[in-house]
Formats: C-alpha cells, structure tokens, sequence
C-alpha cells in the first residue's frame, strides 16, 4: 500500500536522480537493487565488511600511535592472568587447540569434502578462499607491523613469531565463523539459527581470549582480529554473492546430515588430537624481588615515583619469605 508521500519514489523522479542515473546506470541500479528483498544479503555484507574493516583499522593507527586502547594492553594482561587457575588452565589450552593449525587442516579436509560431494561448489569455492586468505591476511599483516610479543616469561605455552595481530583469533573467524554462516544459511528455523550462533560465538571469543589468558598475545591483537576476521568472511561472501547465485543446483544432495556427522567426525579428531598430544601449561616465571629495610631508604627517593604502577602483584607476593 502506498503512502501519499513517499520520499524513495519521490527521490527517483527528481531531476538530479535522473541525471546521476543517466551518468553511472551501472552503479545506480546496483545501489537499487540492494533495497529489494534478493539484494538484502549483498547490503548487509557490505555493511558487515565495511564497518569491520574500519574497526581494524581504527585499532591499528591506535597501535601505531600508541593510543590509550593500546596503552592499556599491559593492564588487561595483568589483570587476565591473574584469574588463573588450574581447571581454567586445561581449558583455555583446549580452546587455543582448537585454533592450532593440525585442528584447523583436518577440520577444512572434512568440511570441504562434505561441501564437494554434495555438489556445493559455490559454498566449497567461498570457504577455500576464507581459509586460504586468512593465512595470507595473517602473515603479511604479522610482517607489516611486526609487533613484539608480551613477555613470554609470563606465558604458559610457547609462542613465536610477530603478536599483531592474533593468528588464532583470525582462523576462529575465518574457519569456525564461515561454518557457522553456512549453518544459519541451510536452515529456516530461527530457533536453529539463534542456536547455531548461541554455539559458535562463545566458541569463536574463547579462542580469542584464551591467546589472552595464556599470555601470549596482547588484547589489541585479539581485537585486530575479531574485527579482520568478520571482514574478511564477509568480505568473501558478499564477492562470491555478487559473482554467482549460491542456487543448490538439481544434482546437490541433502548436506544437513552429513554437515551434523561431519562435525562429530571433526570434534572427536580434534578432542583425540588434544589427549594424545595435550598441551602442558608452563609454570610463569616469577621475578626475583630484592627486599631493603626501610632503614636503608632515603625519604627524598619517593618523590619522583610514579603514582600508577603496571603490576597486578598482590601484598602478598611482596611479603619476604621467613
């Protein structure tokens, strides 16, 4: 039903529409055609790809600048380890696992198997190109910025190579999160759906946050790549969408099944992986403390001190032993 005033319609027989329509046809009815109900998911890429990819680099020029977000990287860090606990421990190194690339290899062998022999090509072309591009995006982003690791002395698995941004974190987007867009994609439920991102979103942060917890990776980098991560899928997505259809064509066979007993298949691989080969936390180095009487204290040394310290140590860890 229409209304006696309505500006879209108004606006297409305006003089200037026709005239910037006459001048760049292509472009006027691609932007039209995002208002229509089939151009709804190429608007809501763009929109997704756009706002991520500004997000990263918001945190990058904060990261080059030394803007207070990354400022307070040392803070978070210390407040995050000391939440460490034992049971906490085995399960932060479970979720990183779960981010280490023999994980991710046999996990983007099973899925893209499931996705060739059902005959979805599109979906197999577009999840090949999110993976592989998350490695490239990955590295040359690591030798762009080249950022140092937080001291490792304090982390309890060995790391190497450059901290920004979070590799794990970005291969939690670009491997778990595109399962999850095909999930939501094949289904109609919406209840299925909110379940679908009920389960791969705490999947996807606890990855990010236990680089975090294991002191491996400043919280910027986390943030770089839950923004970088989200960009490139969408980015991947809404190209593929505008390249082809992902029509199922005749021949494709029911993926529901297979996609459930693939995962299964996925997840007893990599649990078996984590048992065979378990990751053991490392004991933190802790720094030796020098205790001086207060005797042996000049008053005038304090007055130059800073207000604010970066340590998250507790009285009792500056307590001498008996």
């Amino acid at each position: 039903m229409k209304t006696l005033f309505d500006p879209k319609e108004r606006f297409k027989k305006s003089r200037l529409f026709k005239s910037w329509r006459s001048s760049y046809p292509r472009f006027f009815n691609f932007l039209l055609s995002l208002s229509t109900r089939e151009g709804l998911p190429v608007a809501l890429g763009i929109f997704i790809a756009a706002g991520c990819w500004l997000s990263f680099f918001a945190i990058a020029e904060d990261y080059i600048n030394g803007d207070p977000l990354v400022r307070a990287d040392l803070r978070l860090s210390s407040f995050v380890q000391t939440l460490r606990e034992p049971a906490y421990n085995q399960v932060m190194l479970f979720l990183t696992d779960l981010g280490n690339w023999q994980v991710i290899a046999v996990g983007t062998v099973v899925f893209a198997s499931l996705l060739y022999v059902s005959r979805q090509r599109w979906w197999l072309g577009a999840f090949l190109t999110s993976v592989l591009g998350e490695q490239l995006l990955s590295q040359a982003t690591k030798f762009a910025f080249h950022r140092e690791r937080p001291n490792l002395d304090n982390a309890l698995v060995p790391a190497a190579g450059s901290s920004f941004p979070s590799g794990h974190a970005l291969v939690a987007f670009a491997f778990y999160g595109f399962i999850a867009c095909y999930a939501v994609s094949q289904t109609k439920s919406w209840v299925l759906k909110a379940f679908i991102i009920a389960t791969f979103t705490p999947l996807i942060l606890g990855i990010g946050f236990s680089r975090i917890y294991l002191g491996v990776h400043w919280p910027s980098d986390v943030m770089a790549s839950m923004a970088l991560g989200p960009a490139l899928v969408a980015t991947v997505l809404t190209v593929f969408k505008l390249a082809g259809h992902p029509k199922t064509p005749p021949s494709a066979r029911p993926m529901f099944p297979w996609f459930v007993v693939g995962t299964v298949v996925w997840l007893a691989a990599a649990l078996a992986l984590f048992l065979a080969h378990p990751l053991v936390a490392h004991a933190p180095h802790l720094p030796k403390i020098n205790y001086l009487l207060v005797t042996q204290i000049e008053a005038s040394l304090f007055n130059n001190l800073q207000r604010f310290t970066e340590d998250m140590w507790t009285c009792d860890d500056l307590i001498p032993p008996p």
